[in-house]
């Protein structure tokens, strides 16, 4: 029940808001605004309508006042006793937080920055009413329009007050847009359109469209007078359908029933509409609004899965129509108002791509999102947030029903990363754990890691590397919320502890070396181990280590394996071409040379074989996607260093592609070469040199012997493919102590 209020002019009289018909207790002259106001708001009076307004007292910057000041804004009482069950939202560039009832929302913001009205275009699904009487200067006055009219309600009503007069101070510094009054009275009631570089001609052509009825008012002293305030009504969805196709077909397009989801790219940047230009296009997922979505078409069969991009209003949902060139409102071009009908491809890691009329849809550099691919690749790869996107072909196949498999560029996509911030903010659940891992992207490690997240993600776990190369600032708390666990190299650890606050209790640490157990007993204590979720080390020695320097916590094994069929070939018939798979050159902290890839050269010189290195730290820089094509490219494959990190994982990686193998005593390379994987050669560098070059001779002279011996490394590689060795690792990650 409403209290006893004679009129909506009584009450901004008793509260002193200049809205009213009475001067104010701050000596301000009445705009009797409440005249009008009274008129067309009485029908919301006892409606739970969203009402919003822009600038809440005044006395701002606008007039060279203070913007941190605290008073107590009239209005917001006014609507508040006005309005029965109204939700009154407010945004001023001043703080007025210390305003509290249920049913006020306060947004603080500056009306010239457009990412700060869009913060209130998103807190609520649209609104029944907009008052602009914020700074009154042009441009915050158009720039809000452009950001908030279409989050206006069909019916609602926006209004912006206080034309006749704008600040000096804003007005000599903001961008020259034309006088909003003169601009919308020339565009809605003379039908000419105002050269304006914030509100173009399309995005008025397409207000003009959802307007009802607009109307401009003078002064209400009775004076007359130039325009002090316009109110503009929206078409109420009975009045006007946009112009589309009200067929079946679109009411079964708009059915809030269908399956949807957001979407976002693999770099971390989020779809959204350019509301002004009515354009697709991906941004920065903190400052652009996530107003996409994918909407599955209902008649999809169980083998494929289908569905439109559309712009999501927060009530229903418009199809974008995708071109080669730019995509757009499907409703701005009457042909295509049906959208886009687009399939969705299934890739790895979570990875889609959507794709029509035989090209892909690609997020452009520059921001745009076009249809214009013929091979889906690294900007051609989305992420979504829901998992029935990525449930449609099977990954290893990697095809459409209308499109064939040289379509997908498969290295492209498995270089792609995807960006952990994209998927903690499309907010993918999994019964499983979510995992990430805090490391390289690059190398053997960064190879594994890339295993991991691909085969993890089968089995239902979300799994993503965080590269430890980049600065994550205060966005790694999103992560660190998101992911169950962060798996980490104890020599990284300190990086998550110390630099971004993060707890033990939340990382399983990895040990590749006895130098990093030695380090982080360094920094921390033995401890520190009883501190983390899990423990691990990637061979049985370091086991034994870890003991030896006496951490108290047994670590469990886990098992460096290989994607063997991506790296199986056929054996080489002769030894030609002599390869070193890891660095060149590479020390420790101590300064001593580790790597020693001048002795893989001199053996090959030595034996008159022509050398072929792919460093990744050097001149070489082969991709780790790209090693398989490099062990085809040799014969055979050295392994010169004084120490390892678990591996050497060139040393797998080569024996499964039917290569000769010999390697140093490092890592687990002893148990692999009783095996049958390769051979050991000296620590030494002259014994090193010797004996390899002596074995690269013997098999020079002896071909069918080099042949068995390949065959015997690849047959006793196939025990570490991922198949065989990947529970160990799920083992780890299932029994962290959360």
């Amino acid at each position: 029940m409403r209290g006893f209020i004679s009129n909506l002019t009584d009450l901004a009289n008793n509260l002193g808001s200049d809205k009213g018909s009475a001067m104010t207790p701050l000596g301000l002259a009445p705009n009797k605004y409440t005249y009008i106001y009274d008129l067309i708001f009485d029908a919301y009076r006892d409606e739970n309508i969203n009402f919003l307004e822009l600038g809440l007292a005044v006395g701002g910057p606008e007039v060279d006042g203070p913007k941190d000041r605290k008073v107590i804004p009239p209005s917001v009482q006014m609507w508040l006793s006005y309005f029965s069950k109204a939700k009154i939202f407010g945004f001023d560039i001043s703080d007025f937080s210390h305003i509290v009832d249920p049913r006020f929302t306060f947004v603080r913001g500056d009306a010239g920055v457009e990412s700060e009205l869009r913060r209130v275009a998103e807190i609520a699904d649209g609104f029944d009413v907009i008052i602009d009487d914020a700074s009154h200067a042009s441009y915050h006055q158009q720039l809000a329009f452009m950001v908030l009219f279409p989050c206006l309600r069909p019916g609602g009503l926006y209004v912006i007050e206080d034309l006749g007069w704008q600040p000096s101070t804003y007005e000599s510094i903001l961008p020259k847009v034309p006088k909003t009054a003169e601009f919308f009275v020339s565009y809605f009631e003379n039908r000419k359109y105002i050269d304006n570089p914030l509100l173009s001609s399309a995005f008025m052509a397409r207000s003009n469209d959802l307007i009802a009825s607009f109307a401009q008012f003078p002064p209400f002293d009775g004076a007359g007078g130039p325009t002090r305030l316009v109110v503009i009504r929206k078409r109420r969805a009975d009045e006007h359908n946009r112009g589309l196709d009200t067929s079946t077909l679109l009411a079964k397009l708009y059915s809030s029933a269908a399956p949807c989801t957001r979407v976002f790219t693999s770099g971390g940047t989020v779809l959204y509409i350019d509301l002004a230009a009515g354009e697709l296009r991906h941004g920065d997922a903190a400052t652009s609004p996530a107003n996409v979505i994918f909407v599955a078409d209902a008649a999809s069969t169980g083998s494929s899965s289908r569905g439109w991009l559309g712009f999501d209003n927060g009530r229903t949902w418009e199809p974008i129509a995708c071109l080669p060139h730019r995509s757009f409102l499907a409703s701005l071009e009457t042909k295509s108002a049906e959208g886009t009908l687009l399939e969705v491809i299934q890739l790895e890691r979570g990875l889609v791509g959507f794709t029509a009329r035989s090209a892909f849809v690609c997020a452009e550099p520059d921001g745009r999102i076009t249809l214009s691919r013929p091979v889906c690749s690294a900007w051609e790869s989305f992420i979504v947030s829901e998992d029935w996107c990525t449930q449609v072909w099977p990954t290893e196949t990697l095809r459409t029903p209308h499109m064939a498999a040289q379509s997908v560029d498969k290295l492209g996509v498995a270089a792609t990363v995807a960006h952990p911030l994209a998927r903690a903010r499309a907010n993918i659940t999994s019964a499983k754990k979510k995992i990430a891992f805090f490391g390289p992207i690059q190398w053997s490690n960064g190879r594994v890691y890339y295993d991991l997240c691909k085969i993890l993600y089968n089995k239902g776990y979300i799994a993503d590397v965080i590269d430890y190369r980049k600065t994550y600032g205060t966005y790694i708390n999103e992560l660190v919320e998101f992911y169950d666990i962060i798996v980490a190299g104890l020599d990284t650890i300190h990086i998550l502890r110390d630099i971004y606050g993060i707890p033990a209790n939340k990382i399983v640490g990895i040990s590749h070396w006895t130098f990093d157990i030695q380090e982080i007993i360094g920094r921390y204590g033995c401890g520190v181990f009883a501190e983390l979720a899990g423990y691990g080390v990637v061979g049985q020695t370091l086991l034994w280590d870890s003991l030896t320097l006496g951490v108290p916590t047994i670590p469990k094994i886990v098992t460096l394996g290989i994607d063997y069929a991506e790296f199986e070939s056929q054996v080489p018939e002769r030894l030609l071409a002599v390869g070193c798979a890891s660095s060149l050159s590479a020390k420790n902290k101590f300064g001593i040379e580790i790597k020693r890839g001048r002795l893989a050269k001199e053996c090959a010189d030595g034996a008159g074989l022509k050398f072929k290195p792919a460093g990744f730290w050097t001149g070489g820089n082969t991709p780790i996607h790209e090693m398989p094509k490099y062990y085809q490219s040799v014969d055979a494959v050295l392994v010169c260093s004084l120490t390892e990190a678990g591996g050497p994982m060139p040393a797998t990686e080569a024996a499964a592609s039917g290569r000769l193998v010999i390697s140093t005593p490092v890592g687990v390379f002893p148990l692999r070469a009783y095996e049958g994987l390769g051979i050991i050669a000296p620590l030494d560098p002259e014994g090193y040199v010797k004996f390899t070059t002596d074995v690269l001779k013997y098999y020079i002279d002896n071909p069918k012997e080099f042949l068995e011996k390949c065959n015997k490394g690849k047959e006793a590689a196939k025990i570490y493919d991922w198949k065989f060795t990947v529970d160990s690792w799920i083992d780890l990650f299932e029994s962290a102590r959360l």
